[in-house]
């Protein structure tokens, strides 16, 4: 399932990524960003927090769309994505010779704090791991295959692929 970000959303979706603002999208950027020749109407733009979100969440979406693409030119293929549960969401699950990865996917386009990797912290890793185990009892045919995570970052019109970047 793609999710499409409306057309004033997606405008500034494309600014915000010529730019190079994927990690500071709060309201002191967005300003300039919204500003001039890219504004849309006032009345169209709602709660710029609001239109924040949806341009994160649409940058994401492009993000998840390329590394689904990159593991399946790399034999891999994708079973499901965006995986949702209550305590969290997978965002690509892939097979490949008995083996499922669980890629969690991120996008940074600076390194601080330790980067996208870094971001994968230990609570993000738990819940990664609860949510895999509930995948696994949902889709009992997914449970004979072997479990790995996985993260792939995207970044600058790369893509970086941590293979086993943790264990649960």
């Amino acid at each position: 399932m793609s999710v499409s970000a409306p057309p004033d959303v997606a405008a500034h979706v494309e600014v915000v990524e010529q730019r190079g603002l994927l990690d500071h999208l709060g309201v002191g950027v967005l300003e300039p960003v919204i500003e001039g020749d890219h504004a849309p109407a006032p009345e169209a733009l709602g709660h710029v927090g609001h239109v924040a979100h949806q341009v994160r969440q649409a940058i994401g979406q492009r993000a998840e769309d390329r590394a689904a693409a990159f593991l399946e030119s790399n034999g891999w293929q994708v079973v499901l994505r965006n995986f949702r549960r209550r305590g969290g969401e997978l965002d690509i699950v892939a097979s490949q010779d008995g083996e499922l990865v669980v890629a969690e996917v991120r996008t940074r386009n600076r390194e601080d704090f330790g980067g996208a990797a870094a971001s994968v912290d230990r609570a993000k890793q738990a819940r990664i791991a609860r949510t895999t185990a509930l995948l696994l009892q949902s889709r009992p045919a997914l449970a004979r295959y072997r479990v790995r995570f996985d993260v792939l970052v995207v970044r600058d019109g790369s893509i970086e692929w941590i293979k086993h970047a943790f264990t649960a």
